[in-house]
C-alpha cells in the first residue's frame, strides 16, 4: 500500500479507531480522485464530505461506470418530480435537466436514494482500485445520527429512531438561532428567499418574509459560509439522504438539512428529518458522502 495507509496509520484513522478521525493534510490523502475533500466530525468515527455531491461528481459516476439511471428508465415511481407553478410534478426532468440552469459546481438533484448508495459503492471500487482508500475503508451515506453530530446536535440520543427525534429540539438551526418575527441572519444558506418566486413558483407556497440568498433555486456549494467543522451547507440547497430508516421497519429513508424549497421555521430545524421513499427523487433532493471503516462494529 502507498504511503496513504501509512500515513492514516499514523493519523490513527484506519480500521477500527478508539477516537474521533484526525485531520490530516488537506492536499493528501483526504482529498479523494474526484476532488472531493473530507474532514473529521467529532464524535464520528468518520470523514464528512465538505460538500454536497456535485453534478460533476455524479457525472464521472454515470459516464465511467454506465449506471441506468432516471432518464433510462419505464418505473414511473421512479421519475423525477420538479417544481413549477402548478407544485411538484413529472415533467421529464431528469438530474442533467431538472429544470433550472446547474453547473457542474452545483449540487446534484434529482437522484434517489438507491442511486446515491450506487455512486458510494462505485466511488469505494474506484478509489481502491486507484490505492487512495486502504481495504476496510468504504464510501457511503452518513447515518441520521453522524450528520446529527456533523449539525451541532450532540445532545441527541442515538438509540431513538430518526422518526421520534423529528423537530423535537425546538429554535436550534444551521446557522444558529431565528429570532421571532425577523429573517434568518444574512448569508444562513440557500432556503426559499424572496428570489424564489421567480415566475416559475406555486403562488400558495410563500417564501421567508425579508429574508434574500441570492439563488431561486439550487447554488454552487460552498456559497455560503462554513460550520465550525468546515462543512458547507449543512442546512438548505438540498436535502442530504441518510443511511438510516425514518421509523424502524418502515421503509422509508432520513433526509436532512432542508433545501432551496422551503421556507417554514420547522422545517428548517437542525433537527427536523424528511421522510422519503427511497426510490423517489425529487429538484430538492441530493447527498453528501462520508468515508470510514466498514466495519458494522466501527
Amino acid at each position: 500500500m502507498r504511503a496513504l495507509l501509512t500515513i492514516l496509520v499514523l493519523a490513527g484513522v484506519l480500521a477500527c479507531p478508539a477516537e474521533e478521525p484526525k485531520a490530516f493534510d488537506p492536499a493528501g490523502p483526504n482529498t479523494n480522485g474526484l476532488g472531493m475533500r473530507f474532514v473529521p466530525v467529532p464524535g464520528t468515527k468518520v470523514l464528512f464530505s465538505v460538500y454536497q455531491t456535485r453534478v460533476k461528481d455524479f457525472q464521472a459516476f454515470v459516464r465511467e461506470s454506465g449506471y441506468v439511471h432516471m432518464r433510462e428508465t419505464a418505473d414511473a415511481d421512479s421519475r423525477m418530480w420538479s417544481l413549477d407553478r402548478d407544485g411538484y410534478k413529472q415533467r421529464g426532468h431528469s438530474w442533467e435537466n431538472p429544470g433550472f440552469k446547474q453547473t457542474e459546481d452545483h449540487p446534484v438533484v434529482g437522484v434517489s436514494w438507491y442511486d446515491a448508495k450506487a455512486f458510494c459503492e462505485w466511488l469505494t471500487s474506484r478509489e481502491r482500485a486507484a490505492e487512495r482508500l486502504p481495504a476496510g475503508w468504504e464510501y457511503r451515506l452518513p447515518t441520521d445520527h453522524e450528520w446529527s453530530m456533523a449539525v451541532g446536535l450532540v445532545e441527541e440520543d442515538p438509540a431513538k429512531t430518526p422518526e421520534q427525534k423529528d423537530g423535537a429540539i425546538k429554535d436550534r438551526y444551521p446557522w444558529g438561532e431565528w429570532l421571532e418575527g425577523k429573517p434568518p441572519p444574512a448569508g444562513a444558506g440557500n432556503y426559499a428567499g424572496a428570489e424564489a418566486d421567480d415566475g416559475h413558483w406555486p403562488a400558495n407556497f410563500g417564501t421567508i418574509p425579508g429574508y434574500r440568498d441570492g439563488y431561486a433555486r439550487t447554488a454552487p456549494v460552498g456559497s455560503f459560509k462554513a460550520n465550525r467543522h468546515g462543512l458547507y451547507d449543512m442546512g438548505g440547497n438540498v436535502w442530504q439522504w441518510c443511511e438510516d430508516e425514518y421509523s424502524a421497519g418502515g421503509g422509508s429513508r432520513v433526509l436532512r438539512g432542508a433545501s432551496w424549497y422551503d421556507n417554514g421555521r420547522r422545517r428548517l430545524l437542525s433537527s427536523r428529518r424528511e421522510s422519503g421513499h427511497p426510490a423517489s427523487r425529487y429538484a430538492d433532493y441530493g447527498f453528501r458522502c462520508v468515508v470510514g471503516a466498514s466495519s458494522p462494529s466501527c
